[in-house]
């Protein structure tokens, strides 16, 4: 039985979506289902956690999206959202 990929949000990183503004909500939402669908998509850049495990980092419009894949029970692990500030 194939079981569908499913995202996991850690506490902060919900909290950072339930206080975006509707629209970046809404785009922030789109760039969660993308990778939903998708979750072997290659992030634009790797960093590796505490515990060495690398973590994708993949840019959406002006946020950052963290995270990284359990295989075992097909889960994609948001770990962080940040705004990429813009300098002018």
């Amino acid at each position: 039985m194939s079981k569908a990929w499913k995202v996991v949000l850690d506490e902060e990183v919900l909290s950072v979506l339930l206080a975006a503004r509707f629209a970046e909500r809404k785009k922030l939402l789109a760039a969660l289902e993308s990778l939903k669908k998708n979750p072997y998509q290659q992030g634009d850049f790797v960093e590796h956690d505490e515990v060495d495990r690398p973590l994708d980092v993949k840019v959406f419009g002006v946020f950052l999206l963290t995270y990284w894949r359990d295989n075992l029970v097909k889960e994609l692990r948001v770990v962080e959202i940040e705004r990429v500030r813009m300098d002018r």
